[in-house]
């Protein structure tokens, strides 16, 4: 008896880690949904909303942009 109890915790715990992945991707996908329903409006609160405060970004021309906060 200790031994399935034991089996069945483990199981349990093994599997928590899948679930939470799950729902980390339904998460992500969903963001990632709002901000390219954003992009195709030119939606700038989207745009701000998605990316870091800290976001640099270097053109290919080598200048540097950094988020307007």
């Amino acid at each position: 008896m200790k031994l399935l109890v034991s089996c069945l915790f483990g199981s349990i715990l093994l599997l928590s880690p899948v679930f939470a992945m799950a729902d980390d991707k339904s998460e992500l996908t969903a963001l990632l949904s709002e901000f390219l329903d954003g992009a195709t409006r030119n939606d700038a609160s989207i745009h701000n909303k998605f990316w870091a405060d800290e976001l640099i970004y270097t053109s290919s021309s080598g200048s540097l942009l950094v988020k307007q906060s």
